[in-house]
């Protein structure tokens, strides 16, 4: 049904639907409305409903006029529909509009607009007991009742077709009834609440896609109002056509339940309504097609091979709800983008109503995953939000109540660790730590609880070993430049550090999964079910970080322990572990490392010592060295080794608070910070600089002193190594924030590419590669660009507060890198935003204030972009 639809289409609709007398008016039909709608199917009753909505918003229009011959007037008229999925404030206000707009189309007053919305509400009423969807728009909704319960009180619990339906839904409705968690995780002693006890609704946000939507930026969303009826939200969704036109995007943060939804919702709807089908997309195949999927999770669930046509014939009246769990899981153990897979499924769904079979889809994922996917115009898209502390008082109060024999876990204990409490999987974390004898109120840092918590769930009789293979995982991370890690690439890296070897069994476990198994805060996706085809990832990023920082803490005392075994034989301790594990990455590109390493040398008895070591490992690297076959990525030998020494003096100064580079053998200091800078990426060494600093000349500390470029700036020329020679600029790059620009640019970059080709255009989220090094491969497309497009935006400047004022803001080093090599930077002002003004932009950046700037509008976007073309052909050496 489209979006809008006139009064007599409408009441035409509803004779076909209630099989009413071709000459039946608009009131008769609404008569007949509850006596046979009940007897259509699901999919049926949804257009009926709308018909009649259509049908009632006209004739409270003639009778708040009391003249009826305007419903001639305005018969064959498109009507806007009134949204189920909207707030009943959004809806009031576009039925007041609607009435305006028709008053003024009538000549009729507009004081009539009011008795129209009145009289409105009063036939809508009626509309009710056939279509009980249709309350939330006659009033403020109330928030979401205990564990969407509402759902099936609000269609009924009829019986399903048959016995294959009425297996799925037992299937699905028996989750309620189970532990929300089990296994090793759970302390002796312990009662576990079941899913339907303890889960709580989460608030949300909701949007409709338009071309300049960015969901998967968080500080998009900061004007969006928030909602707590998601159980509103969903019927509204599954009784509308939209629903079975596009998907319903479901994001949100790792760890905040989108998994625990789907099941919810599964167990929740009425099988006589509904055939609902969920699907793990991590046991699906990431090649398949969209039905084929689906096919893979009915055998999933049912144990037996079945056509997805099978299925739709034997569903009876239900309307078929499909809840593809995991979009993200998919993507990261496939390594493939998918990013039409949104596209895909609406296509399958129109395949679907074409042969008379529509179907409704959820898709979940990852806030951050949805920057890589081309998510339909018009797609509904709902980001779920933290639990507030109302929410997490609940949750506490339902285990502390299941478990009466242990000391209550106090709420202001939590709220310690708010940002923890307030995602699901996190504040279980938390409880099961608690109930396992350990206070939180005890712990004096966040090292601490991280230490308490991951040694807590280690099941090996070796704990700390355990934790080193953490650390090795979360190196495998850091590394590489990314979030998540292949199984072999784990397996590899396991070996080579800590000698763990694969086991000769083909079917037994690999050293990542035996070393991640336990830890339910590591994810695992894998690919069709092939648990060879695996990546893992922290569910929450401040674990790899302590982690990472762990390992490296542990390696620096387990070497200094070496050097005091050996100071009387004046031996070298053997630092191969250390220089593999630091001479990839600099630490100063995580501000969290370096805060726990700080923490950890605070805490330290020996730091004079640790000190001393670095100073010895740092004089000596030249000329003892010690290879491991380590090698996450590839790099030259003088990155290694410029990056490692890097990180010696970071680690110096974390350690000692100020270093004297004299000292560590750095007679002129500044040629070898300008060899340093020649050798790591330009964002690495931003990052570096942003955290160290020199006093008195030749002093290096801390968060502190003058910046290390100032310093190389104004003591004279240095003479780096030779640098390679660069690539003759050629192509544009372009520079954006998603949370201001989002899918603008991406209309931005397909127009371009069309026009000069896709290896000329950089835009991060098509041009790099999964696996490759996001901050080198931005650098490298700077190197090579011509021309930088700096997209700018109403929030701009505002986004993420001011981050376009701090030193690692990626933004501005885009801009600086383009202004101080010359390229020619044109900036793209978006829907009549206006040019910055140079006092508004950090020093480095005002010279963008007195560029001559391009106009983009969405409604004149193809005018403005040819526009944008003719003037880069003229400045760029591109074939045409």
């Amino acid at each position: 049904m489209p979006s809008s639809l006139s009064y007599a289409d409408a009441v035409t609709s509803l004779i076909n639907f209630l099989r009413a007398p071709a000459n039946s008016d608009g009131r008769a039909l609404l008569a007949l409305v509850g006596e046979r709608a009940g007897q259509l199917g699901r999919s049926d009753r949804t257009r009926c409903r709308e018909a009649a909505q259509t049908v009632v918003v006209v004739l409270a229009f003639a009778e708040a006029l009391n003249d009826d011959s305007v419903v001639d007037r305005i018969a064959t008229a498109p009507l806007p529909r009134l949204s189920t999925t909207m707030s009943f404030e959004e809806n009031r206000q576009l039925l007041t509009s609607l009435y305006e707009d028709l008053s003024r189309g009538t000549g009729a007053p507009l004081s009539s607009v009011t008795a129209a919305v009145a009289r409105h509400a009063t036939l809508l009423k009626q509309l009710t007991g056939a279509f009980p969807e249709l309350e939330r728009l006659r009033g403020t909704p109330t928030p979401a009742d205990h564990a969407l319960a509402r759902l099936t009180g609000l269609f009924g619990d009829g019986e399903p077709a048959d016995a294959r339906a009425s297996g799925l839904h037992r299937l699905n409705a028996s989750a309620l009834t189970l532990p929300v968690i089990h296994g090793d995780a759970v302390p002796a002693g312990v009662q576990v609440p079941t899913l339907e006890e303890t889960y709580v609704v989460p608030e949300f946000q909701v949007t409709t896609m338009d071309p300049w939507s960015a969901p998967a930026e968080p500080s998009w969303w900061q004007d969006v109002p928030q909602r707590s009826d998601l159980d509103g939200l969903l019927a509204g969704w599954l009784t509308s056509s939209a629903g079975t036109e596009r998907p319903l995007l479901v994001l949100g943060e790792p760890g905040s339940g989108k998994s625990l939804l789907t099941m919810v919702v599964a167990a929740r709807l009425p099988a006589d309504e509904f055939f609902t089908v969920r699907v793990p997309l991590r046991d699906a195949s990431a090649s398949a097609d969209v039905q084929d999927q689906i096919e893979q999770g009915l055998q999933i669930a049912l144990g037996e091979q079945l056509t997805w046509a099978e299925v739709s014939r034997g569903r009876g009246r239900a309307l078929p709800v499909l809840l593809l769990d995991g979009f993200d899981d998919m993507v990261a153990a496939s390594g493939v983008r998918q990013t039409d897979y949104l596209h895909r499924i609406t296509r399958f769904q129109q395949h679907e109503q074409d042969l008379g079979r529509p179907v409704c889809v959820l898709v979940t994922s990852r806030l951050t995953t949805a920057a890589n996917l081309h998510i339909p115009q018009g797609c509904v898209v709902v980001r779920l939000l933290p639990f507030t502390t109302g929410q997490i008082s609940q949750w506490v109060h339902t285990w502390n109540a299941a478990n009466p024999g242990h000391v209550a876990l106090p709420l202001d204990d939590l709220l310690r660790y708010s940002d923890m409490a307030e995602q699901p999987l996190l504040l279980l974390l938390l409880m099961l730590h608690h109930l396992a004898g350990r206070s939180i109120a005890e712990t004096g840092s966040r090292g601490q609880l991280y230490e308490q918590l991951l040694s807590g769930m280690s099941r090996g009789p070796d704990s700390e070993y355990e934790l080193d293979k953490l650390g090795v995982t979360a190196f495998a991370m850091f590394n590489r430049g990314r979030q998540w890690i292949t199984r072999d690439e784990l397996d590899h890296d396991l070996s080579t550090l800590l000698g763990y070897e694969s086991p000769p069994n083909a079917n037994a476990l690999t050293p990542g999964e035996t070393t991640l198994g336990s830890f339910f805060f590591v994810q695992e996706s894998r690919v069709t079910r092939d648990m060879r085809s695996s990546t893992f990832e922290f569910l929450f990023t401040s674990f790899a970080e302590y982690l990472l920082a762990r390992l490296v803490w542990n390696t620096l005392e387990t070497l200094q322990r070496e050097l005091e075994a050996r100071a009387r034989r004046r031996m070298h301790v053997d630092d191969s572990e250390l220089r593999a594990l630091l001479s990839f990455s600099p630490l100063a590109r995580s501000r969290p490392v370096i805060g726990f390493l700080r923490e950890m040398a605070n805490a330290s008895g020996h730091r004079d010592q640790l000190g001393e070591l670095l100073r010895g490992i740092f004089v000596t690297a030249d000329s003892y060295r010690v290879a491991l076959s380590y090698e996450p990525v590839r790099l030259s030998m003088p990155r290694r080794h410029a990056v490692y020494e890097l990180n010696l003096l970071t680690l110096a100064a974390v350690i000692c608070d100020r270093v004297n580079l004299a000292a560590y053998g750095i007679t002129d200091w500044r040629r070898t910070m300008a060899f340093w800078e020649s050798q790591v990426s330009e964002m690495d060494w931003v990052a570096v600089v942003s955290q160290l600093g020199v006093e008195d000349h030749d002093q290096l500390v801390l968060d502190s002193g003058t910046p290390l470029p100032s310093l190389l700036q104004s003591e004279g020329p240095v003479a780096p190594p030779e640098p390679e020679p660069e690539p003759e600029p050629s192509g544009v790059f372009i520079s954006y924030r998603r949370a201001d620009s989002g899918f603008a640019v991406r209309s931005i970059a397909d127009r371009l590419k069309d026009h000069f080709g896709d290896d000329n255009v950089f835009i991060d989220v098509d041009s790099i590669e999964p696996g490759v090094d996001f901050v080198d491969e931005l650098s490298a497309a700077l190197r090579k660009c011509e021309v930088l497009l700096a997209v700018i935006g109403n929030s701009w400047l505002s986004a993420h507060g001011q981050r376009l004022h701090e030193d690692d803001d990626q933004v501005r080093i885009e801009i600086e890198t383009a202004l101080r090599r010359g390229i020619r930077v044109i900036p793209l002002l978006l829907e009549g935003t206006e040019m910055p003004r140079a006092i508004q932009l950090p020093d480095a950046l005002r010279k963008l204030a007195s560029r001559n700037a391009v106009q983009v509008r969405y409604d004149t976007l193809r005018q403005d972009m040819s526009h944008l073309v003719e003037a880069l052909e003229k400045v760029m050496r591109l074939p045409q």
